[in-house]
């Protein structure tokens, strides 16, 4: 059978699963197509999460079609998203904040994991330069594309 993950602001995108299928499995499938840390996935149906343990078959209402909400929860140890939270909250509702930091996170995510090891170790010895960040700024050896 089929299942839609709904993901606030895009369409569903749709998994084919098994009664035998683990959450845990969708959640890699997530991964895999969304680029969503699996970590960083809560997965919803009717109201309820589900753990990563179960099975399609523990949860009797869900059918062909139905649709679980997929929630991205980045947790507090990324400094990162906390500030740029902070930020955008300031101009923004939480939802539309939350839809915008879900979009930034994956962008970031994927153009992270388009990264060669040329790339990283280009950015790796520009950050070990004494002139790494001057007045707040990116040197110019580290602001040249990838």
């Amino acid at each position: 059978m089929q299942i839609q993950i709904k993901l606030l602001g895009r369409d569903p995108h749709i998994i084919q699963v098994t009664p035998e299928t683990s959450i845990s499995s969708i959640k890699q499938q997530i991964h895999l197509y969304l680029r969503i840390p699996i970590e960083a996935q809560k997965l919803v149906f009717e109201g309820q999460i589900l753990k990563d343990d179960k099975k399609i078959k523990h949860f009797t209402r869900l059918q062909n079609n139905s649709k679980i909400h997929l929630i991205v929860v980045i947790k507090k140890t990324y400094p990162l998203y906390n500030k740029l939270y902070d930020i955008v909250r300031l101009h923004c509702n939480e939802t539309e904040t939350q839809k915008i930091l879900s979009i930034f996170m994956r962008k970031m995510y994927d153009s992270f994991s388009s990264l060669s090891l040329d790339d990283l170790e280009r950015i790796a010895q520009g950050a070990l330069q004494p002139n790494f960040v001057e007045n707040g700024r990116f040197s110019k050896a580290i602001q040249e594309p990838l």
